[in-house]
């Protein structure tokens, strides 16, 4: 079912295990709305104000777009986001998410800071002027074939005990004052890294200023 809620005022709305291809919710108005279980096929959410939004179980594939969406303090339990998911200058912070996957998504000046990133996997995606501020990743936590890249990438302040890097590309990335303590990570994905100031090894080791 395709359907247009363009700047539409949708604030608490339930669209609870409803699905949708094509749907366009840009500019629309969606605090506190009810998505647990939606289904949405190459819909837009441009500009859409998505703060406090319940997406548990909800999945989101083939090209949607999130660019420049409020998904400030949004539940993630269980969300999938897949194939071509963009999420340019989305304000992300605050998010909970626990057992959510991200794959082949876009986190292009994406605001990630004060997450916490439970159990949740990101798989063949890409950071880029990513900001990463305070995000937690728990153990079971993984980032896999994922590209980290550039100087403008901001990783301060985040804890990843032990979570696991498998094939990421980290070139000259800043991160600093963060705990990668007993996270599975590769020597050769620490080297690519333009600094690792005042963070956490893996073994414990404190990196100085």
């Amino acid at each position: 079912m395709t359907i247009c809620f363009w700047k539409a005022t949708l604030d608490n709305a339930s669209f609870k295990n409803s699905s949708y291809i094509g749907g366009n919710f840009s500019e629309a108005s969606m605090t506190y709305a009810h998505l647990y279980g939606f289904k949405c096929t190459s819909c837009h959410y441009f500009q859409t104000n998505l703060f406090k939004v319940n997406l548990s179980n909800a999945h989101f594939v083939g090209g949607s777009s999130f660019k420049s969406a409020d998904l400030r303090q949004a539940t993630l339990h269980k969300t999938l986001f897949n194939t071509g998911i963009d999420f340019e200058n989305a304000n992300m912070m605050t998010i909970e998410a626990n057992s959510a996957r991200f794959n082949d998504c876009s986190f292009r000046w994406t605001q990630l800071s004060e997450s916490s990133l439970e159990n949740t996997t990101f798989e063949q995606c890409e950071f880029d002027s990513t900001r990463m501020i305070n995000v937690k990743l728990n153990q079971t936590s993984q980032i896999v074939m994922t590209r980290l890249n550039g100087t403008k990438l901001n990783i301060t302040n985040c804890v990843f005990f032990m979570a696991r890097f498998v094939r990421v590309n980290s070139m000259k990335i800043q991160t600093s004052k963060s705990d990668f303590t007993k996270a599975h990570v590769a020597d050769e994905q620490f080297k690519q890294t333009a600094s690792l100031a005042g963070s956490t090894l893996p073994n414990g080791t404190v990196v100085s200023f």
